[in-house]
């Protein structure tokens, strides 16, 4: 997506977030990684050479103050901030119960395009696609 140009919205975490970002960075569009922690607090504190490397080639973006640690109720008003900023929501991974259906619900309200790629109907991971 972004060898055509296209801007990458993501959370910066572990896995499809991360790889997300690194293909933005790659392509010729960009990156930005909304973050659920204050904008100088990397959370998680080992994708922190891939936050250095987003904000001088990318975007990081927080409505959280400076020094804000991490808490569970910050990510789904991270993931609404990513929904907003993307036209479309692409789900690639997601259990029932992850913060990647709520974004996909949040980009609904917003009236964005909502995709999800399906897998195998023996993975957890792929039961959030699915619904």
């Amino acid at each position: 997506m972004s060898e055509a140009g296209l801007t990458i919205v993501s959370g910066l975490a572990i896995g499809v977030d991360s790889a997300a970002h690194r293909g933005g960075l790659k392509g010729r569009g960009s990156t930005i990684a909304v973050l659920g922690t204050g904008i100088d607090v990397t959370y998680p504190r080992r994708n922190g050479p891939l936050a250095t490397e987003i904000s001088s080639q990318g975007a990081l973006v927080s409505e959280f103050p400076l020094g804000t640690e991490p808490h569970a109720g910050n990510f789904p008003r991270r993931n609404r901030l990513i929904s907003g900023l993307a036209r479309g929501c692409l789900v690639v991974e997601a259990a029932l119960d992850s913060g990647s259906l709520i974004t996909a619900r949040l980009a609904v309200d917003q009236g964005r395009e909502v995709f999800a790629i399906p897998g195998s109907i023996h993975s957890p991971l792929s039961k959030g696609c699915h619904a």
